[in-house]
């Protein structure tokens, strides 16, 4: 008997009796792929932690394409294709608009990521599509531009005149050629936000089909924009003084005084300052939301393991967690009280039971999980069976 296990997909569509006979265990699969004749043939198999299962049809010769990151489906791509083909995306599945007889051709979709379709496509789609994200839809006639779209010459010239365009994201924080624009685009539909002046406002909303359901962004004149930001001695240089807007996170890893002719103004969501700067950064960031952190705390985005090696010699550090903290089992409490002063979790914690009391006390804010390794229930599994592991993937 057989376990298959960590296998990103399996596709069991076309196994033989014999072959699925022979599996005791599936575990930690991403994506299951079966037939529609297979439902009483597994049985008998032990499941555990499947991603998603798709079902298709085991009696036709179909094609797979997989495809991590952006897939791009032309007319024709499928209009050359001989056989129905099923989809397995990891990241942006876009389609453009085309006749019904080549979305036939299209046996299945399993995406986790964003669809970008026009509207009629994703309806004849939908019934074959599995979703792990958005769906993006635009009305049939208009050409959809990919990533971010500026209303700048260089992106406007390769445009028919009086174009109908669909953009994800239009930005507008410069000066626009309106007679260029005027003479290229006849409507735009915005599917996720419109970032721009006030000044440039007035003069698009006319032109954006859907302006009253777009999100918007609206950036004061003078002021350069940026998603999100840290400033820091690394990059201070390149700010003379400046207004900044940011629309997610900003990050000033400097005390106030150091920011001083670099940085006149600041607008946006959220500010994050060394603490005891907050009163001093007031100055600059008149109506923002400012909160304090600890320059000196270490922040974790992918795997932190800590050991005794890590403590000894640390007091009170503080460590902010948004991947995976796992504590290792030589820790002491000693250890731990002496050098974790305390925790911000967004992630992840592993630890022994043994100081699994103690580590919780020294989380202050947990969002996220604290798992106590000796908790968690030791698998055995029989000798005699064969296992296949770690494979992206595998077709029995």
């Amino acid at each position: 008997m057989k376990i298959y296990q960590n296998i990103g997909v399996l596709n069991l569509s076309k196994a033989k009796d014999p072959v699925l006979e022979e599996i005791h265990k599936l575990e930690n699969i991403g994506l299951l792929i079966t037939s529609k004749d297979q439902t009483e043939k597994l049985g008998h198999i032990e499941m555990e932690n499947i991603g998603d299962q798709a079902v298709i049809d085991g009696k036709k010769d179909i094609g797979m394409v997989i495809r991590n990151g952006i897939l791009d489906i032309k007319k024709s791509f499928l209009e050359d294709s001989e056989k129905e083909i099923f989809f397995i995306v990891n990241g942006i599945f876009s389609i453009e608009e085309m006749p019904g007889e080549h979305l036939r051709k299209i046996h299945g979709i399993v995406l986790n990521g964003e669809m970008v379709a026009p509207e009629k496509v994703y309806g004849v789609l939908s019934d074959r599509l599995k979703i792990n994200g958005e769906v993006l839809t635009y009305p049939e006639g208009f050409l959809y531009l990919k990533g971010d779209f500026t209303l700048q010459e260089e992106h406007l010239l390769g445009l028919q005149d009086q174009s109908k365009v669909a953009v994800a994201t239009l930005k507008m924080l410069e000066e626009v050629d309106t007679q260029l624009v005027e003479d290229k685009i006849e409507k735009m539909v915005i599917l996720k936000e419109l970032i721009t002046t006030k000044n440039n406002l007035r003069w698009i909303a006319p032109r954006v089909e859907n302006y009253t359901e777009v999100a918007k962004t609206i950036v004061p004149e003078g002021y350069d924009y940026y998603e999100k930001l840290t400033i820091s001695d690394e990059n201070l240089s390149s700010f003379t003084n400046r207004k900044i807007f940011v629309k997610r996170k900003l990050k000033i890893d400097l005390p106030f005084e150091k920011i001083k002719g670099h940085i006149s103004d600041i607008k946006g969501k959220a500010l994050y300052v060394p603490e005891g700067e907050r009163e001093a950064y007031l100055e600059v960031a008149e109506g923002m939301e400012i909160k304090t952190f600890n320059p000196k705390a270490v922040e974790n985005y992918a795997k932190l393991e800590v050991d005794s090696g890590y403590l000894k010699g640390r007091e009170s550090i503080e460590i902010e967690n948004y991947g995976v903290l796992e504590v290792k089992e030589e820790v002491t409490e000693e250890l731990l009280d002496l050098g974790i002063k305390r925790i911000k979790n967004y992630g992840k914690i592993q630890c022994p039971k043994k100081i699994y009391a103690l580590l919780s006390q020294k989380v202050t804010e947990n969002y996220g999980v604290i798992d106590s390794k000796s908790d968690r229930p030791v698998k055995v599994e029989e000798t005699a069976h064969t296992k296949v592991s770690n494979m992206g993937v595998l077709i029995l």
